[in-house]
């Protein structure tokens, strides 16, 4: 039996973001079939590269890389040439700078009307704050997520969290643009999609902002039943904050009859007490123990380390984990998306400027000006070295 063509194959996607946000929709569209390419600056390509290689590796694999300096006549008409013939443009500049480089909206559009053209920024393309710097830790804080730490709850968040901006807004832009370009194939008509990493951040608290306003709390505290505890081996979480019937189990279990007929409200007024009681007998007993006598009935969980999540027989069932390619083509593991196909070949990630010649060359650009292109790369990045192009040229 054939198998089933992915979703957005033969879908071609160029992407001008950087960091994480871009990165992780064209990832997500990767695994859903689409050729994507990577348009990097040939001084060191995408600043993750350097900064945060692990991160780059983990959005970059199955991507082309292509290196232009935009700032350079020719290989700035190269870039337009690419964008005249995609569907799908990615960019997470500050808003404007991709216009200054003649590749924003209206200038795509005008030779591509039915690109859907994807902008991904830290505020949105409007608004005040369109064009202030900022990163993650700026993004929750305009956002309200960091309300705990202003109001007395700093225990109910981590800061080193991960950075659920960057990691949101790159779902949303991927979902928005699977949206746009089912509508293009059937209406011939593009669209610029404006994705805020804030705008994001919100819509994650819309549960607590809806419970404020209507006079509820925001960031309710829960049972104490509701946590991580320390056991003899280990950390576990018990997930209990409104039911009792997994309340009076977890009593059961544990010998604290004199607490199992407690209601919801009392659970959470009494809950450093309550912790501290359940803390005492869970330290007595192993991980294993725990979990294999609460987890139908009590929300008990293992608290995995990163070390732990590989061999956890859960994720390998759901193949979550997968093998890739580094540039220097060494394996390495990382995590498929939720949304990827199963495939038993690794993806690779490309090393800066792999596919110059090749997507060039593509383009139907005379030798000689692919040629100049090639060399003004190599200049721009030091002397390093460009991919070869067909025939042989430098």
């Amino acid at each position: 039996m054939q198998e089933p063509q992915l979703p957005l194959a033969g879908v071609r996607v160029l992407s001008l973001a950087e960091q994480l946000p871009g990165p992780i929709c064209g990832l997500l569209l990767s695994e859903l079939g689409a050729d994507v390419t990577l348009l990097e600056r040939p001084d060191g390509g995408d600043p993750q590269r350097q900064v945060g290689p692990a991160n780059f590796r983990f959005g970059a694999r199955a991507k082309k890389s292509v290196a232009l300096d935009l700032k350079d006549p020719g290989s700035r008409r190269a870039a337009q040439l690419l964008a005249a013939r995609t569907h799908v443009l990615l960019e997470g500049f500050r808003p404007g700078v991709a216009a200054r480089l003649g590749l924003g909206y209206e200038e795509v559009w005008a030779s591509n009307p039915g690109v859907v053209y994807c902008s991904i920024s830290g505020y949105g393309q409007d608004g005040p704050l369109s064009q202030a710097s900022g990163h993650n830790l700026n993004y929750e804080a305009m956002s309200g997520l960091l309300t705990p730490f202003v109001t007395g709850l700093a225990d109910q968040y981590f800061l080193e969290a991960p950075p659920w901006g960057d990691i949101l807004s790159g779902v949303f832009a991927a979902l928005g643009v699977v949206a746009a370009v089912r509508r293009a194939e059937s209406s011939g008509v593009g669209t610029h999609l404006d994705l805020s990493i804030v705008d994001s951040l919100v819509f994650a608290l819309g549960p607590a902002i809806t419970r404020h306003h209507a006079g509820a709390e925001a960031f309710p505290r829960r049972e104490g039943a509701y946590g991580v505890f320390r056991c003899a081996d280990g950390y576990v979480t018990l997930g209990i904050n409104h039911e009792d019937h997994m309340w009076r189990a977890l009593c059961r279990e544990l010998a604290l009859a004199d607490y199992s007929e407690l209601d919801h409200d009392e659970r959470r007024s009494r809950r450093a007490e309550i912790r501290e009681r359940i803390q005492d007998v869970l330290a007595t007993r192993t991980v294993e123990h725990w979990v294999g006598r609460l987890a139908q009935s009590a929300a008990c969980s293992r608290v995995n380390t990163l070390d732990d999540l590989c061999t956890d027989p859960q994720l390998r069932t759901r193949n979550v984990f997968t093998e890739a390619i580094a540039p220097d083509g060494e394996p390495f593991t990382t995590v498929r998306s939720p949304l990827a196909a199963e495939d038993s070949t690794p993806a690779a990630v490309p090393q800066l400027g792999e596919h110059t010649a090749e997507v060039l060359a593509a383009l139907g650009l005379p030798d000689g000006v692919v040629d100049g292109i090639l060399r003004h790369s190599a200049a721009v990045a030091g002397g390093g070295t460009v991919a070869a192009a067909p025939g042989g040229r430098p």
